[in-house]
């Protein structure tokens, strides 16, 4: 356990698995970086939205699923950069309670990504 951890940066050409749930126990973190998870069926734990002190999450890898709506609780983070082929579903309304974001980065190839609905990406970008 590493109690005062505030950064952790895990940057390798060929990780595998997931980020553990444990993660959301290093409640001193003020940024988290990972690059690059090839496991295709890692998803992102909704733990990190214990986070509270998180000021920058960046995650690049082969993440399934949709963001946590738990990232809303994140109420100190200026900057979110998630990059994945597989990200799919929809924007979560619960990011809209970021009012400190200053920087959003989300990049993927999926088909299954839906910015399909015009009102849910206006309230998110304008429902502050």
């Amino acid at each position: 356990s590493f109690p005062k951890l505030e950064n952790l940066k895990l940057h390798v050409t060929d990780l595998s698995g997931t980020i553990p749930s444990e993660v959301g126990f290093l409640t001193e973190l003020t940024e988290l970086q990972i690059q690059y998870l090839s496991q295709e069926d890692s998803t992102i734990p909704t733990e990190l939205g214990n986070l509270s002190k998180l000021k920058f999450i960046a995650l690049f890898g082969a993440y399934r699923g949709t963001i946590p709506s738990e990232f809303g609780n994140l109420q100190n983070l200026s900057h979110l950069y998630l990059t994945s082929p597989n990200l799919s579903d929809h924007i979560s309304s619960e990011l809209v309670r970021l009012t400190k974001l200053e920087a959003l980065t989300l990049f993927t190839t999926s088909e299954e990504y839906d910015f399909s609905e015009p009102e849910e990406i206006r309230s998110f970008l304008l429902g502050r």
